[in-house]
């Protein structure tokens, strides 16, 4: 779906996380912008579990990869961290 499309009620939204995609069914459409917390009211979230399994166990990979309070990674630890966790495979 392109950014610029119209959202209605009962739509399916696809969005890409990294190398995952989690899909969004649309209750109510809203005409202003919202606080983030609000989100809940207005879609449901149907992405399947095993897609959200993958996730969980990225966000822990990518935890253990490096120890917390080093700083932000370099190029080229970002680059052995995206292979290490290169999650197209499963």
């Amino acid at each position: 779906m392109k950014a610029s499309r119209m959202v209605q009620a009962g739509m399916e939204i696809s969005i890409r996380f990294g190398p995952f995609e989690r899909s969004f069914k649309v209750i109510e459409p809203v005409q202003n912008r919202l606080p983030a917390k609000r989100v809940a009211e207005f879609c449901i979230d149907i992405t399947p579990t095993e897609v959200i399994e993958k996730m969980k166990a990225h966000a822990a990979a990518r935890a253990a990869w490096r120890q917390p309070g080093l700083g932000r990674p370099t190029k080229k630890e970002r680059r052995d961290l995206d292979d290490y966790t290169d999650f197209d495979d499963w």
